[in-house]
This record gives structure tokens, C-alpha cells and sequence, in this order.
């Protein structure tokens, strides 16, 4: 879905995309990626969903990390 709707198909440039997320370390961060790189519609709903799939890895890196800074 993320794929076609948002890659228009490219599987490369979706991969692409990830890579460079898995790179950046906040969801803010990630999110002015996606706003100055991609020409997504931010009330699109797939965009919404994959907004979603965004923070929840980043509430979930944070974690992570705090149970090391301990």
C-alpha cells in the first residue's frame, strides 16, 4: 500500500526513503525529512498511516535507548 500510494510504485525509492529514516534519530526530525524531500499530501490518509508506523518507532527507539542509559 505504502508502496503504490506513496512511491507510485518505486520500490527502490520507498527503500531508499526508509533508509534515510532509519538514519535520522527523532520523529521530528523525520518528519521535516519527509516534508522538505517528499511532495506528500500530509491529510492524505496513507500518509496519516504512515505517520503513524513513524512515531511508533521512534516512541519505541526511545525506550530502547532508555533502558540502556540506566
Amino acid at each position: 500500500r505504502f508502496r503504490r500510494d506513496l512511491f507510485h510504485g518505486n520500490e527502490e525509492q520507498m527503500n531508499q526513503v526508509i533508509a534515510d529514516l532509519n538514519q535520522i534519530d527523532s520523529l521530528d526530525e523525520a518528519l521535516r525529512f519527509i516534508d522538505t524531500n517528499l511532495s506528500w499530501d500530509m491529510n492524505n490518509e496513507t500518509v496519516a498511516d504512515f505517520i503513524k508506523l513513524l512515531e511508533k518507532r521512534y516512541i519505541q527507539l526511545n525506550k530502547l535507548l532508555g533502558l540502556f542509559s540506566c
